[in-house]
């Protein structure tokens, strides 16, 4: 090993294994110019081999400098080991500070034809993936798939295959052509794509643009819901939940809100209007004329209906104040409204929810929140550093799924997580046996 690699290794060696440190957390490397090329040096073949860790450090550090030419240099030359493992914390930690210039440099290396297929591949990638950090920047990133579908029948197969899934991640419906072109010639490797055809990836467009639609649909559900919420939002007096759970006690925050009109909803009965109504008259104040009332009313049924159209949708998240969903009393207020609502039902509904153990535990867990006092069980002093939204949402959904008949219940809290399909099983496995051992605890 030269002289330089054992300085440069030297450099980074005492910086410990990068595994063991979280994104967020990794150094300032603050590499300098005259050490660039002894970086480089550390990132090849030989110099990884002799010591991994340094090596990684070095790639670390290159990229946090944040200059294009270097990219192009790392997908070049760097050791095609490293480059693979290390693709995504390249996309997460250092992509988002790139500008679209570096599309001009992913767009040389995915054409250079004496590059490595892995390499090429990992500039398609960065392609596509830097469009997604910079709407804008789709157009630009159309042309760089564009130019190079343009030499399919010079490329490998499983190339061609990468650049007709970045066509559709960036929805380029006006390369649809090309795509059918490169198909016609049996230029792309099925195995290595989903779509098996030019008519599969039309479809898979057309579908993932019925999903921004129903994304965007989401969207303004939410963006009303919130907008609701500040309106009404004057009529609450502060304070804290308490145990009193009687029609003559009112709601005191949107969070208690939210759970009384969440309970409402999920009601097997329809509960009348001027029942879970009442809660908020005293609210209204004296000086209010009618129509103020009237208006004021006409924000709360909007409230409600927003609310019954989530959980129709199997889209019920409860809303806790205050911000920190995870502290035990941002669940507290949230917990007095359901039980306040959950009042409303008729008698015998009531006492067939107490009746089945899987739907008590719902109620026993908010009755416990509401008191802001743990029992001393394992289950609940594990509470104390748990995810008070995520239990409470997943809850939510389980006692939802059993009031209805619904025994195909999936946790679709996880759905929007960035866990994979293994990692969304270990979760619900784990919450599983939390909930066995609530139960058996409460029995006991």
């Amino acid at each position: 090993m030269s002289q330089q690699a054992v300085q440069a290794i030297a450099h980074f060696e005492n910086r410990g294994e990068p595994s063991s440190l979280d994104m967020p957390d990794f150094p300032d490397y603050n590499l300098q110019d005259n050490d660039v090329e002894s970086a480089m040096l550390l990132v090849s073949e030989p110099a990884r081999s002799a010591d991994p860790f340094a090596a990684t450090h070095a790639l670390l550090a290159l990229l946090q400098r944040c200059e294009n030419r270097l990219v192009r240099r790392l997908l070049q030359e760097s050791d095609e080991t490293l480059l693979t493992n290390m693709v995504e914390i390249a996309v997460t930690q250092a992509l988002p500070y790139f500008d679209t210039s570096l599309l001009q440099d992913l767009e040389s290396c995915a054409l250079q034809s004496d590059l490595s297929l892995p390499r090429r591949l990992l500039a398609v990638e960065l392609t596509h993936k830097l469009a997604m950090l910079h709407p804008g920047a789709h157009a630009r990133a159309s042309r760089v798939i564009e130019n190079s579908l343009t030499q399919h029948a010079e490329q490998p197969k499983e190339l061609n295959a990468a650049l007709v899934d970045a066509t559709v991640m960036l929805q380029a419906d006006d390369l649809l052509p090309l795509v059918e072109d490169v198909y016609a010639a049996q230029a792309v490797d099925i195995s290595k794509t989903e779509y098996a055809s030019a008519e599969q990836v039309k479809s898979e467009m057309e579908v993932v643009s019925t999903s921004f639609d129903n994304g965007l649909s989401d969207f303004m559900h939410f963006k009303e819901l919130d907008e609701v919420r500040v309106a009404i939002t004057p009529l609450f007096v502060q304070g804290s939940a308490t145990e009193d759970f009687s029609i003559t006690s009112p709601v005191n925050s949107i969070s208690e809100l939210d759970g009384l009109l969440h309970a409402v909803c999920i009601s097997p009965e329809l509960v009348d209007k001027e029942d879970w109504q009442a809660f908020f008259t005293p609210l209204l104040r004296m000086e209010m004329d009618s129509n103020e009332v009237e208006l004021q009313m006409e924000k709360l049924m909007t409230y409600y209906s927003e609310v019954s159209d989530s959980i129709q949708a199997d889209q019920a998240e409860p809303y806790f104040e205050p911000a920190d969903e995870q502290k035990l009393d941002s669940v507290q207020p949230w917990a007095c409204g359901f039980l306040k609502g959950f009042s409303l039902w008729l008698p015998e509904q009531q006492q067939k929810i107490r009746a089945d153990s899987e739907t008590a535990e719902f109620i026993e867990f908010l009755t416990t929140m509401v008191s802001g006092k743990l029992p001393d069980t394992e289950s609940y002093q594990l509470l104390e550093k748990s995810d008070f939204s995520m239990i409470t949402a997943i809850m939510l959904q389980r006692f939802n799924a059993k009031v209805h008949g619904e025994e195909d219940f999936t946790m679709k809290s996880l759905d929007a997580t960035d866990l994979d399909d293994t990692e969304v099983d270990d979760v619900e496995n784990a919450l599983q046996s939390f909930f066995d051992q609530f139960a058996d605890d409460d029995q006991n």
